[in-house]
């Protein structure tokens, strides 16, 4: 699960989520599963415009790029932090231009950066 949400230092509010899921490296056990297990979900179809189809597609995307929408939704309703804090995975270009492209407030970014040959300025 991505979670989206904002400390006061006391308390946690959660603002937006996702549910993920990633099929793996283990081609015996995709998802997780075995191969019994898998054939046993039951398929379901779905109208593409419902809210649970939605999520469904949503389960396949990467998590960075659904960050950068959760956030973008976050500050469309007007919520603005003093500070963002990040996970190793979500310091990238993407996430760095998405939070810096903010014009109603300046939000300061805390994230470990990953150790490798990018270039921060």
């Amino acid at each position: 699960m991505l979670l989206l949400a904002y400390w006061d230092g006391a308390s946690i509010m959660p603002l937006d989520f996702s549910l993920h899921r990633e099929k793996g490296n283990n081609k015996k056990k995709s998802y997780g599963l075995t191969y019994k297990q898998f054939r046993q979900q039951k398929p379901n179809k779905r109208d593409k415009n419902t809210p649970c189809a939605k999520r469904v597609k949503e389960s396949d995307k990467k998590k960075t790029n659904t960050f950068v929408y959760m956030f973008k939704r976050a500050v469309k309703q007007k919520f603005i932090a003093n500070c963002l804090l990040l996970d190793s995975w979500f310091v990238n270009y993407e996430i760095l231009k998405a939070v810096t492209s903010i014009k109603q407030g300046s939000m300061h970014l805390l994230g470990v950066v990953k150790t490798g040959k990018a270039k921060y300025k």
